[in-house]
């Protein structure tokens, strides 16, 4: 049995500081599956939103890559919020972990 995900691209090549996509899962809070990818320098932080996005909060930081959940949000987006080299890229997958 092969079970599709939707996997949202949060953040696409960066290479400078931005704010990515904001992905929402309506009607419950749910844990998301977070990657973040590339050869970089620089600082990603993961934000969480349970107001449909007025209000954010800052979940995490890295400035390497790494693959770690969030828990306790309905929204969420990543920002580049330091960045010196190389390409960025932040995936996002909601999960029942």
């Amino acid at each position: 049995m092969t079970t599709s995900v939707r996997v949202s691209t949060l953040i696409d090549a960066a290479t400078g500081t931005e704010t990515g996509s904001t992905f929402v899962f309506p009607g419950q809070q749910t844990p998301f599956l977070i990657q973040i990818a590339g050869t970089f320098e620089g600082t990603v932080t993961i934000e969480g939103s349970l107001d449909g996005g007025s209000t954010w909060h800052e979940m995490d930081s890295k400035t390497a890559q790494d693959i770690f959940t969030v828990h306790g949000t309905l929204a969420i987006r990543s920002k580049v919020t330091a960045y010196t080299s190389g390409t960025i890229n932040v995936y996002a997958v909601p999960y029942a972990g």
